[in-house]
C-alpha cells in the first residue's frame, strides 16, 4: 500500500489533507484517485488507512477507516553521530540508518572529514538528508520519522545528551575493548553512539569524547570502509539491546 506523509494539523476529525510534495508524487507520478486506499502518516507516530473521497491540484482529501501502523520502533533509543562522508556515501548511510531503527542522526564535521559544507549550503543539504530520512520510513514501514539536525563538532555532540545511558565511539584505534566487553547487565534505553569519517578521528576528538563519559570500541581486526561502519555499529547495537534479535510477533 502506498505511504504518504502529512502534517499531524491535517488531520482533521475523520478526514485528512495531503498536500505539497506529496500531493505531487499521489497525483502526478502514482496517478491516484478517488477510492483509493493509502496510508497517511503525520511523522509522530499515527498511520491511518484512507480512502481518497477527492484530488485537486491542490489538495487530496481521504476520510480515515482506520488507524493502522504497528509500533516498529526499538525498544532503545539510538542517537548516531555521523561524521560526513563523501559522495552519495553519506545519503545511504542515513537511508540504511533509518532502516535498522534509528532515533536521531546528527552530522559530525569532524577534523579529518573528507566532505566539507560551507554555511549557505547546510540547510539545502538538511532538507536533501530529510527527504531520504521520510522516503526509508516509508519503506521500512516505520510510522515515526527520525530526527536529523544541523551538522555539530565531535566535542559539541560530546557534550549534548549528558543523560543518556550508555555513550560509545566506534574507534579502529581501540586495542582492547570490544561491544561484547560491556557489562551484560547494562540495560540502556538511550544509546548515544560516534563514528568517524574516512580519515579517522583525531586523537583529540578520541580524548574529549573520553572525557564527556565515552567508551571506545573496536570493530574487530578488519579495516571497514566508513560507510559500512555506521551500518555495522547499529546492527550490534540492535541486536544487543533492541529489536533485531527479537520475533516481529513478539509483543
Amino acid at each position: 500500500m502506498h505511504r504518504f506523509f502529512t502534517s499531524p494539523e491535517n488531520f482533521k476529525n475523520d478526514y485528512v489533507e495531503i498536500k505539497g510534495a506529496e500531493l505531487h508524487h499521489l497525483s502526478h507520478v502514482l496517478r491516484l484517485g478517488e477510492g483509493g486506499i493509502i496510508e497517511v502518516l503525520d511523522g509522530e507516530g499515527k498511520c491511518c488507512r484512507v480512502e481518497l473521497i477527492e484530488v485537486s491540484a491542490s489538495v487530496a482529501c481521504g476520510k480515515v477507516l482506520s488507524q493502522t501502523g504497528e509500533d516498529k520502533e526499538s525498544p532503545v533509543f539510538i542517537n548516531m553521530g555521523l561524521s560526513l562522508l563523501k559522495g552519495k556515501s553519506m545519503d545511504n548511510a542515513i537511508r540504511k540508518a533509518v532502516e535498522l531503527g534509528v532515533g536521531k542522526i546528527v552530522p559530525i564535521m569532524g577534523l579529518h572529514c573528507v566532505s566539507r559544507l560551507k554555511e549557505n549550503e547546510i540547510p539545502g543539504r538538511i532538507e536533501r538528508w530529510a527527504g531520504i530520512v521520510r522516503d526509508a520510513v516509508k519503506q521500512c514501514g516505520r510510522v515515526k520519522v527520525p530526527e536529523i539536525v544541523v551538522p555539530e563538532t565531535v566535542k559539541s555532540y560530546c557534550q549534548d545528551n549528558d543523560e543518556t545511558s550508555l555513550k560509545i565511539l566506534f574507534w579502529e584505534g581501540e586495542e582492547k575493548t570490544g561491544l561484547s566487553d560491556i557489562d551484560r547487565n547494562e540495560k540502556p534505553t538511550e544509546i548515544q553512539f560516534l563514528v568517524g569519517p574516512e580519515g579517522g578521528f583525531s586523537l583529540d576528538e578520541v580524548n574529549q569524547a573520553r572525557a564527556a563519559g565515552f567508551i571506545t570500541v573496536s570493530l574487530g581486526s578488519r579495516v571497514l570502509r566508513a560507510e559500512t561502519v555506521p551500518l555495522v555499529a547499529l546492527t550490534l547495537l540492535q541486536y544487543r539491546w533492541g529489536d533485531l534479535a527479537s520475533s516481529p510477533l513478539k509483543t
